[in-house]
């Protein structure tokens, strides 16, 4: 529950099952191992402070995903996860169609399993992509990449290249 009335908080967590993903999927195996971490939340904007409707978390093969609600309907929450209040209301998520921001951060992926010993593993920037979901005809969500942090070497090639120049590539 939430300090407004009528909003829950709806919490679920899992973790990857790998033997039967390798059964089933031995691709996915492949990639399901490589994340180590990852916090992704679903926003009204690119701005790193705004509002969140969803944010799914994935730590060592264990997944979070957390909402707030209102009935059948998603509700914004600030940084305190607390819902955005709206006069005297709490905001709602808006229904299709609509944009939002999905922002990656936390990327870590393990690569001491492919044959890096001296790395265990490897912090990917930030990614910020602009989310169009649409209802109709059918549902639809297409991304794109708004923003792309530094990769941990760029410092190394810094002074040859403009790497900022090519991310936007």
């Amino acid at each position: 529950a939430t300090k407004v009335t009528g909003v829950l908080r709806v919490v679920m967590r899992t973790e990857f099952n790998v033997p039967a993903i390798a059964k089933k999927y031995p691709q996915v195996e492949q990639l399901v191992k490589l994340i180590g971490s990852l916090k992704l939340s679903v926003q009204e904007s690119q701005n790193e402070k705004a509002a969140k409707s969803l944010v799914l978390s994935i730590q060592d093969g264990h997944i979070e995903v957390s909402v707030l609600c209102k009935e059948r309907h998603l509700v914004w929450r600030d940084a305190n996860d607390e819902p955005v209040m709206k006069d005297g209301q709490p905001a709602l998520v808006p229904e299709p169609p609509v944009t939002l921001h999905a922002r990656v951060t936390d990327l870590q992926i393990r690569i001491r399993d492919f044959g890096c010993w001296f790395v265990p593993s490897l912090d990917l920037p930030m990614m910020c992509f602009q989310v169009e979901v649409k209802a109709d005809p059918y549902p639809q969500i297409v991304l794109s990449c708004e923003e792309m942090g530094a990769f941990p070497m760029e410092t190394f090639v810094k002074p040859f290249f403009d790497l900022r120049a090519m991310r936007y590539l």
